[in-house]
């Protein structure tokens, strides 16, 4: 645990970086696939 500990506190630039950009493409993901749901699913359908 200790491990773990020191290598969150030694990168937490990159590692707060990494979370902000989960946090910012997620929305956009969202926004995309409630847009083009519809087709989405009729292609899928076949």
């Amino acid at each position: 645990m200790a491990g773990y500990l020191t290598f969150v506190l030694s990168n937490r630039r990159f590692l707060g970086f990494g979370f902000f950009l989960a946090f910012a493409s997620a929305s956009g993901q969202t926004y995309v696939i409630a847009v083009f749901g519809g087709e989405i699913r009729a292609e899928f359908r076949g």
